[in-house]
């Protein structure tokens, strides 16, 4: 194997699940806000932490010149750039921008990533563009006996890009793990990786490229063979977002094939109630805004028979106060959860009231309103509906009733 070149041995197959942390480690989020760029905007705060990285990404742009997948020259380049490998002596440690990164990406101090921002957003807005390959195994390995670190039935996230292939041969073969020797093998049942083989420098392999914070469990270990090992994984969704999406709606797991995927990866044991994160918008839209309407309709018609009136509310059910002019019934039941007038409540129990989910947050960015403006109340906001902070802004929320309370 020494004696081949580098230059015909994708090495992304190999390696990078050795020093994957134990440890949870904080979610990859704030890229998202940075905007599309060139390649070469993209790459500039990486300059004095890749070498000779001007040289790649001209050659990465040459030849993305017709880009598969619907994808933009910048968008194809960039994953490219993240496929070649920098040519380095054999006593020199690889350079390869690959390398760099899903070094980083596995730091537990997230501030080491924000030099990787601008290509974060190029890179991950171009693989979540592609279609998720449909769920199947892949494979990876490695030269060493990593079993004590896979307990079965443990959950195990990989924070780095995984480069997998479809074919266990090939591993196998001389060009990475051979035949001979200590070797751990990972069969993963993957449900989310992108086929990358048309924007990679390897344009012969069906290369499958798994995302940053893949999370799985432990389902097998096998020892087939002396010194070989099998370590059988299913990716699951976590029950977390543990990678921001690039952009708004990107889907980082495949919505059309929900059927084929176990019930138990997408909702809590015995509730219905919690959605995925990543469905959320799509199914509930038309549910939500009937709902919302409806909300509409009670609350100016509640506005509405008490204008221009002298009438006084009684804040119970069932009770009508008559004046000389009108009368007026308000059933608190329609406008509070389960008939209590609340006090003003906290922004994080706003957020979370609409259906308990907690992930449904993460599709929704930069202060947006979804619904439009409203007034939030303990127990009180419509299904579908959240108020959602800018992670770098400030914001002020304002709790109050929503009817006059006098």
């Amino acid at each position: 194997m020494n004696t081949i070149s580098k230059e015909l041995i994708n090495l992304r197959y190999l390696g990078s699940s050795i020093d994957e942390p134990k440890r949870l480690l904080q979610p990859i989020t704030g890229y998202a806000y940075e905007p599309l760029l060139t390649l070469e905007e993209a790459c500039e705060p990486l300059l004095n932490i890749v070498p000779r990285l001007p040289t790649y990404i001209w050659i990465a742009k040459e030849n993305s010149k017709t880009p598969a997948d619907d994808l933009t020259q910048e968008e194809s380049a960039a994953i490219r750039l993240y496929t070649m490998q920098w040519d380095t002596s054999d006593n020199k440690v690889d350079q390869s921008l690959y390398r760099h990164l899903n070094r980083t990406l596995k730091e537990s101090d997230r501030c080491k990533l924000r030099p990787w921002f601008r290509y974060l957003k190029l890179f991950l807005t171009a693989l979540v563009k592609i279609p998720p390959s449909p769920r199947q195994i892949v494979w990876r390995g490695v030269h060493k006996n990593l079993v004590k670190d896979y307990p079965t039935g443990d959950h195990v996230t990989w924070w780095a890009f995984s480069s997998c292939t479809l074919s266990m041969p090939v591993l196998e073969s001389d060009l990475y793990l051979g035949k001979e020797g200590t070797r751990t093998l990972f069969s993963i049942d993957a449900i989310n990786g992108r086929t990358i083989r048309a924007h990679s420098q390897f344009t012969t392999e069906d290369e499958i490229l798994l995302l940053p914070g893949t999370y799985f469990e432990v389902k097998s270990i096998l020892n087939p063979a002396a010194d070989l090992y099998i370590v059988h994984l299913q990716q699951m969704i976590p029950p977390h977002v543990l990678l921001e999406p690039p952009f708004k709606d990107a889907e980082i797991f495949p919505i059309s094939n929900t059927e084929s995927i176990p019930e138990s990866l997408y909702f809590r044991k015995h509730s219905q109630q919690f959605r995925p994160w990543y469905k959320k918008n799509r199914i509930c839209v038309s549910i939500a805004a009937a709902i919302a309407l409806i909300i509409v309709v009670v609350v100016l018609a509640a506005v509405l028979g008490t204008r221009n009136t002298t009438s006084t509310v009684t804040l119970a059910t069932n009770t009508t106060t008559t004046t000389t002019t009108t009368t007026t019934t308000v059933n608190t039941g329609s406008f509070y959860y389960n008939g209590l007038l609340p006090d003003p409540v906290s922004v994080a129990e706003a957020f979370y009231a609409f259906d308990g989910n907690l992930l449904d947050l993460y599709s929704r960015r930069n202060g947006e309103v979804i619904g439009g403006s409203i007034d939030y109340v303990k127990g009180y906001v419509a299904y579908g509906q959240a108020v959602v902070l800018n992670q770098s802004i400030a914001t002020q929320i304002n709790m109050k009733p929503i009817i006059a309370l006098n």
